[in-house]
């Protein structure tokens, strides 16, 4: 199989993103089968909804309406970035809502430009944080109200309770600006939507389309600055529907890039680091 670091030179460019996108280094994010099983495993015994168990898989997605949403923040980073030499990534937030005795997710699709690369790693400032919010169905993406949104929001945390360290009892969302912070939103960077889909689905079984699903998943992070600090926050993983997992996104401690980005640390995700090619 193609690993994620062959895949730019496989395909010739990362299909469906710009030549203006740097490639992403996601080789070192690739997590098995069983670091998935386990984050989601862990993820039900630690979050309750008032009294209920949440599940872990939470959206199916079919692939053509993720190009969709990107097509469109895509239009707009060019728009921006105009000069040769401009460069951007795109991405997709995602906050965590509920409704009732479900979690809800609504996406707002970004970007981020003003580049500076330190390598490995480059950094850039994300724009576009005033788009609309979608929710999602089987039929796709479309806009909701910003004041439903932050009516969702505001019932997740709440309600929502939370086993943060090992061997704790349930305690309500912890809402501010540092890292033990609880997660009210993520970022994903449409290059690993979009990477994932080609790993699992053109590369491995042939499909020449965008038809085919991928899952998001609720999971947990165990993660702290520093030693005996670590806390269980609430993650998102998306994986091939139908398949096995193959991939794990989540925050690294400090402000060590990854390829989902976590808010907080800070409260709107002002800026977001990778590691890239």
């Amino acid at each position: 199989m193609i690993t994620f670091r062959e895949l730019p030179n496989a395909f010739g460019s990362l299909i469906g993103i710009s030549p203006k996108e740097p490639i992403l280094d996601l080789e070192k994010y690739f997590k098995p089968r069983s670091y998935a099983i386990q984050a989601f495993t862990d993820f039900e015994a630690h979050f309750k909804l008032g009294s209920i168990t949440i599940p872990s898989l939470q959206e199916v997605v079919t692939m053509e309406h993720f190009v969709q949403l990107h097509d469109q923040v895509d239009a707009l980073a060019t728009a921006r970035n105009t000069n040769t030499n401009d460069e951007y990534f795109t991405g997709l937030k995602i906050t965590i809502g509920s409704v009732g005795d479900k979690l809800k997710l609504f996406y707002q699709t970004v970007f981020m430009d003003d580049l500076s690369k330190t390598p490995p790693m480059v950094r850039g400032t994300i724009r576009n944080l005033d788009s609309d919010f979608y929710e999602y169905d089987s039929k796709g993406f479309r806009i909701v109200k910003t004041t439903d949104v932050s009516d969702c929001q505001q019932e997740y945390q709440s309600k929502i309770g939370i086993i943060h360290i090992q061997g704790g009892q349930y305690e309500p969302f912890f809402r501010g600006t540092n890292w033990y912070n609880d997660t009210e939103s993520v970022i994903f960077s449409f290059q690993e939507i979009y990477r994932l889909y080609q790993v699992n689905f053109q590369e491995q079984y042939g499909v020449s389309d965008y038809s085919e699903k991928l899952e998001i998943h609720n999971s947990t992070e165990y993660r702290g600055q520093r030693p005996r600090e670590e806390r269980y926050k609430h993650g998102l993983m998306i994986i091939d529907h139908g398949g096995d997992p193959l991939l794990g996104f989540g925050p690294n401690p400090g402000d060590a890039a990854n390829l989902v980005h976590m808010c907080p640390p800070s409260t709107d995700c002002e800026q977001v680091g990778y590691y890239y090619i």
